[in-house]
C-alpha cells in the first residue's frame, strides 16, 4: 500500500517548553488538541493536522527508541539521518518573517532558487533541527 500523505513528524526535546516556542513564535505552528498521555508533549497544528509532535520526559518511546540520545546527559542535537523539515508558506509573508528573524537576531539563511524564484528562509530549532521555509513566487 503506498502512504496518502506524509502525517507529522516527531520531536524529542531538549527542553520541550523552549522547542514549543520556537515552533508557534517562528514557524508559526498553533498548539492545538493532544490526546491525554501520561507523559507531557504539545501536538502543533497547521490548520486542522497535528503536523509536529513534541515528546517530553517518560514517553514508552524514549525507552524504545534509546538510540537517540542519552537521557540523562540529551548531549545529542540535530536530526540524525533527517536532513531537514520544510514547510510551505505564504509568498508574501517571506519578507516580514526574513525582517522578523534579522530584526530579533535569529541565525538563518535566505536563499533565491534558480529559474523558479522560490525563496527558501533555512534556520534550526531549539534542538538542532534543520527547518526549510519555501515561498513561492509571487
Amino acid at each position: 500500500m503506498q502512504p496518502k500523505a506524509l502525517d507529522h513528524f516527531t520531536i524529542r526535546p531538549k527542553n520541550i517548553e523552549v522547542t514549543r516556542d520556537f515552533y508557534e513564535k517562528i514557524v508559526k505552528l498553533k498548539v492545538g488538541y493532544r490526546p491525554p498521555f501520561d507523559f507531557p508533549g504539545y501536538w502543533l497544528y497547521i490548520g486542522e493536522s497535528p503536523v509536529v509532535h513534541l515528546v517530553g520526559e517518560g514517553a514508552p518511546l524514549n525507552a524504545y527508541f534509546s538510540d537517540h540520545m542519552d537521557l540523562d546527559t540529551k548531549s545529542v542535537l540535530g536530526g540524525g539521518a533527517v536532513d531537514h523539515i520544510a514547510f510551505l508558506c505564504p509568498s508574501e509573508e517571506f519578507e516580514p518573517m526574513k525582517n522578523f528573524l534579522e530584526k530579533d537576531n535569529i541565525d538563518h539563511l535566505h536563499t533565491l532558487v534558480p529559474d523558479l524564484g522560490l525563496r527558501q528562509i533555512f534556520l534550526k530549532d531549539p534542538d538542532g533541527v534543520r527547518i526549510e521555509l519555501n515561498y513561492p513566487a509571487s
